[in-house]
């Protein structure tokens, strides 16, 4: 009998060790790269409100939060395998608010953590984080498949607003961006590659409170760019430029775009068909 239970606690043990710990998703819990790393993110306002960013995943190497509105993107993060290049994964970001956001990446298979803070009222800088994690020896990943996007010239947002980003590398070649929606009000552009977004964009519809939409984005590329959002019913435009070189921090300009007297756009706090995205509001964890 006692042969028997020593035979059990052995086979017990060995199956628990050869278990890799993953990545579980959940309403606040990105998995990535085939659920080895987890990805959290809590967020705190001016007025001490707080919560933890709620996980939209987009493909098997990066997904994004949002905080308070599910038409705005917060924060996009992504987990790349750098392990051939110089032995780490890295971790690029780009967070756009200004906040006091935390960013959590676990690799589940070592149970190694690295997080990023940004404190409140700080435009952020984007996150290049190549030395992020030197856990490649720790386990392999598998991949999955990514989750449907769909890619368009220009990117049209909150009804009513056209963006183009135009770019020049270090090579002096050039180019136009291609735009992917995420939310009504929010989305990203990708440059060189349609596995590699580079720069996110937000809407925000602050009529309510301040009479203006804002323009936000941030960007995790150093090549030169111009974004220019143009609203499509009176025509105002505004442009924002990043010089070669140049990795920039968020951009948050809470005066981009005024109610005019011929525009229909600020007659309330909800554009047409926006009523929609509320009914997915995720309660409060």
């Amino acid at each position: 009998m006692k042969e028997r239970m020593v035979a059990c606690v052995v086979v017990l043990l060995s199956s628990a060790i050869g278990v890799a710990q993953t990545c579980t998703p959940g309403a606040t819990t990105l998995c990535l790269l085939g659920n080895r790393f987890e990805v959290d993110a809590a967020w705190e306002d001016a007025a001490a409100a707080s919560g933890a960013g709620y996980a939209v995943p987009k493909s098997d190497d990066w997904g994004y939060f949002w905080y308070t509105d599910p038409r705005y993107v917060d924060a996009a993060v992504r987990v790349i395998d750098g392990c051939g290049i110089n032995g780490r994964f890295w971790v690029f970001a780009t967070l756009l608010s200004d906040f006091e956001q935390t960013v959590e990446v676990t690799d589940t298979v070592a149970a190694v953590t690295t997080s990023y803070f940004n404190p409140l009222d700080i435009a952020p800088p984007a996150i290049t984080d190549t030395a992020a994690l030197a856990t490649c020896d720790a386990g392999a990943k598998v991949l999955s498949s990514d989750r449907g996007i769909v890619s368009q010239a220009a990117l049209d947002l909150a009804g009513h607003f056209e963006i183009t980003v135009d770019w020049e590398d270090f090579s002096a070649n050039t180019g136009t961006a291609t735009g992917v929606a995420l939310t009504s009000h929010s989305g990203y552009f990708w440059f060189f590659s349609p596995d590699n977004p580079e720069l996110f964009i937000k809407l925000v519809d602050d009529w309510a409170d301040s009479g203006y939409f804002w323009v936000v984005f941030g960007a995790t590329t150093n090549v030169e760019f111009t974004v220019t959002v143009t609203n499509t019913e009176d025509g105002q435009i505004k442009s924002y430029f990043n010089p070669l070189g140049n990795t920039p921090t968020t951009v948050i300009d809470r005066q981009a775009f005024v109610s005019s007297t011929t525009s229909t756009i600020f007659a309330d706090g909800f554009e047409s068909g926006d009523f929609g995205a509320w009914s997915s509001v995720v309660p409060a964890p």
